[in-house]
């Protein structure tokens, strides 16, 4: 909920649970969302106390106990007490989905374990969060991207038609 351009939260019956402080809307995901005060982001509880001090440029929900943060122009990776578990080394991510998350390096998308260990190279112009063991991966952009479907090992379930 947005009042006087801060951000704040309602319970389901529209009562004001954490009042309007925030400079961003985000949602809970695991307990936490990110808030970003100052100029940088943390993520607070559900009662509006930050748990992880703001001090990324830029972060997202957790997903499988893991959020991505972005320090210096890179992202990486925060545990839920605020611990830099993955080092900001990537161009671009999302959340883990299924144990992997897709990642940009130098124009590419691949996948990344929970370690940060690259476990199916960057080589895709589009790579999608896996789903029942599956995700989406395409090549170019727009209306004439060509997707196709690969496995946790990388391997084609379904080739893109080029």
């Amino acid at each position: 909920m947005g009042i006087g351009g801060k951000y704040g939260f309602i319970d389901k019956t529209g009562k004001i649970v954490i009042k309007p402080q925030f400079d961003v809307k985000s949602a809970f995901y695991e307990g936490l969302a990110p808030e970003k005060s100052g100029g940088k982001y943390g993520f607070i509880d559900k009662t509006g106390k930050f748990v992880i001090k703001p001090q990324f440029d830029d972060a997202w929900s957790f997903y499988e106990g893991l959020a991505p943060v972005k320090i210096g122009g890179k992202w990486g990776f925060t545990d839920k007490t605020g611990k830099i578990v993955i080092k900001p080394q990537f161009d671009f991510i999302w959340g883990f989905h299924e144990g992997l998350c897709s990642v940009e390096i130098d124009g590419k998308e691949g996948y990344i374990d929970k370690t940060g260990k690259i476990v199916i190279n960057p080589q895709f112009d589009m790579a999608g969060v896996f789903k029942e063991g599956l995700a989406p991966v395409g090549f170019g952009y727009g209306a004439k991207i060509k997707w196709g479907y690969i496995d946790k090992t990388g391997k084609y379930i379904w080739k893109p038609t080029r």
